[in-house]
């Protein structure tokens, strides 16, 4: 079953308000991120980013923190399918995004945490082929392309961070991983006239979360 954008952005904003009347922090979350399978492969991955907007609490003295929000991912791949031809492809993936961390340290200046994120988004892809001449790296004449758009996907996200005081509130890096598997809706933008790609991987990811509050 297909969920319309506008179901989901509706689902976003009552649960954003909800959480709104009760919470002292605002979160911004930019991340960079690598599919495992392309991990020491520069070729195939073009830049994938991460961009998570929430509001959130402390609780326990500090030593947990709970926030709701929405996240938007691009990712980006490119695949030879032949001798002479390139595919390039991006996915878009949006949707309520819900974190909850666990600080080890809280008292001390830099705060060592283990943090779980649970979302779940809405896919949009598109896809084109290319002549490729790989030896010079030059793209021709695009001879085809092919949007979709996908189900739901649910993700699981183990994350660490390393967090200090900052202005106007605390900074930390993330480290960590993603289950989502966007590579999977590449699979869908391939043409027909090509064999399958059968892409499948999670990612890693490191990034920096601002808090503004307390």
């Amino acid at each position: 079953m297909k969920l319309p954008a506008g179901l989901v952005l509706v689902f976003l904003f009552c649960v954003t308000a909800v959480v709104r009347a009760q919470t002292d922090s605002d979160i911004v979350r930019i991340r960079v991120m690598k599919p495992v399978r392309e991990l020491f492969d520069n070729t195939a991955d073009k830049g994938s980013f991460g961009l998570t907007l929430g509001i959130g609490q402390v609780f326990h003295r500090g030593r947990v923190w709970f926030d709701v929000g929405a996240f938007a991912d691009l990712t980006n791949y490119n695949f030879d399918i032949d001798n002479d031809k390139r595919f390039r492809g991006s996915i878009l993936c949006l949707g309520p995004g819900f974190c909850t961390r666990y600080c080890f340290n809280p008292q001390n200046s830099f705060r060592f945490s283990a943090g779980l994120l649970l979302k779940a988004g809405y896919n949009w892809g598109t896809g084109d082929v290319y002549i490729y001449d790989g030896q010079h790296n030059n793209y021709g004449d695009r001879l085809e392309d092919k949007s979709t758009k996908s189900n739901i996907s649910v993700a699981v996200s183990p994350f660490i961070s390393l967090s200090t005081n900052g202005n106007p509130g605390p900074i930390a890096i993330e480290l960590g991983y993603d289950s989502a598997n966007y590579a999977r809706q590449i699979n869908n933008l391939r043409s027909a006239y090509y064999s399958p790609l059968n892409y499948h991987s999670g990612y890693l990811f490191v990034g920096i979360a601002l808090t503004f509050g307390n």
